[in-house]
């Protein structure tokens, strides 16, 4: 779909986060979430005003310095987010070797 973004300078914005497939993955991954927005507030200045993290989604009211940076800000919490969260899914699954005798 071809959304067109109105970028009104000084506003504060509602923007909601959904996971691939709606996978409850928000909750249990909620330190490297909080680490995301850390991050990307060392790069990007902006404010949150408000946030709601549910399993699968997740509702932010987010006041940008710079309106025109708001598309980059999401993309650096849902890059660092993604990145991290697969690191520690592969670090808990359990890896089973399979021995065979002859």
């Amino acid at each position: 779909m071809n959304y067109r973004r109105v970028l009104v300078p000084n506003t504060y914005l509602h923007i909601i986060i959904t996971s691939y497939n709606r996978k409850p993955i928000f909750i249990d991954n909620i330190d490297i979430l909080r680490d995301a927005f850390k991050n990307t507030m060392q790069v990007y200045k902006y404010e949150i005003f408000a946030i709601c993290v549910l399993p699968e989604h997740i509702h932010l009211i987010l006041y940008p310095q710079d309106i025109n940076n708001y598309p980059k800000i999401i993309s650096s919490i849902k890059h660092y987010f993604s990145r991290n969260v697969g690191q520690v899914r592969l670090a808990d699954r359990p890896i089973i070797i399979k021995t065979e005798c002859k």
